[in-house]
């Protein structure tokens, strides 16, 4: 429970967009070879690799936290440069209220309107970013949107029989899961899948075969980790996409290993069979669907 929390907790502060990439790669350029074949097992070996994620800290920045304490005005962090002319501003008005001297006001004016087209230079350069990484980070998109809204409405607390008693619930991962079983209840189950016992076994036994027969390459590792989309969020196993994507080159070698020693013994670490699970519903066509959080 402990190391779960502090990946959560890691993954959750750290600044991917402005990590140190290419020192991330010398860290993780290092004899693989010598360190994973001397493992005795699959799981150890994912083990040894996992564990370099505690050196993330060193090249990933945290995040500055400017949205906890941030004026409501305020949409994102301004430079230096125009937070001295804002000062400026302010000093200009006061002075101006004090002597009602003329030149104060118009060097106050002349000031202001500046600050005003920097701003909306600002802005508008904001919004065209968004506008280009709409189709590529979605995220990024409705987060903008999501900022703009001044009404923004929640799920309220909502009033829940668990053992024959009512209690209010007010957590909202206690929310979700309350939803979550009460849609679970009222839709009943597909009989029309076919079990494991109707499968064929002549199709497992092929599989196995060819399982056997598999062989991996360090390029095409390399052409899978390419195609990662960054800005999708971390698996069970907390390792975040964008990290895998910008050291592919370095972490294909060991990755490569792993994958051999995982089909020559037919064992998988325990993170590769954890996946998490959320229903939900397709209103038109009254329908319960699941999706499916794996690791990478």
């Amino acid at each position: 429970m402990t190391s779960t929390y502090l990946i959560k907790t890691l993954v959750s502060s750290l600044h991917y967009s402005k990590g140190d990439y290419v020192n991330l790669c010398k860290y993780f350029d290092i004899d693989w070879a010598e360190h994973l074949t001397q493992c005795t097992d699959v799981e150890m070996m994912w083990s040894i690799f996992k564990a370099l994620i505690n050196g993330i800290n060193q090249y990933i920045p945290k995040n500055s936290r400017f949205y906890e304490w941030r004026k409501p005005s305020w949409k994102s962090p301004l430079s230096s440069n125009v937070r001295a002319k804002i000062n400026c501003k302010h000093k200009l008005w006061k002075q101006y209220i004090e002597t009602r001297d003329i030149e104060f006001l118009r060097k106050y004016r002349r000031i202001r309107n500046e600050i005003r087209k920097i701003t909306r230079q600002i802005h508008k350069e904001e919004q065209i970013e968004v506008a280009k990484a709409a189709k590529s980070n979605p995220k990024k998109f409705w987060a903008y949107i999501r900022n703009k809204t001044s009404l923004k409405t929640t799920v309220g607390d909502i009033k829940a029989n668990i053992n024959d008693k009512e209690i209010i619930i007010s957590d909202d991962a206690d929310k979700a899961s309350a939803f979550c079983q009460y849609f679970s209840s009222v839709f009943a189950i597909d009989t029309d899948v076919s079990t494991v016992e109707d499968y064929d076994s002549s199709h497992i036994n092929a599989s196995s075969k060819l399982l056997s027969e598999l062989e991996f390459d360090e390029y095409e590792i390399i052409q899978a980790l390419d195609k990662l989309n960054v800005y999708k969020s971390p698996g069970p196993d907390g390792l975040h996409p964008k990290v895998l994507y910008e050291t592919k080159n370095v972490i294909a070698s060991p990755l490569e290993i792993i994958f051999e020693a995982s089909v020559r013994t037919n064992q998988l670490p325990s993170d590769w069979t954890v996946a998490n699970f959320q229903s939900y519903i397709r209103r038109e066509k009254n329908q319960k669907y699941q999706i499916t959080v794996q690791s990478v």
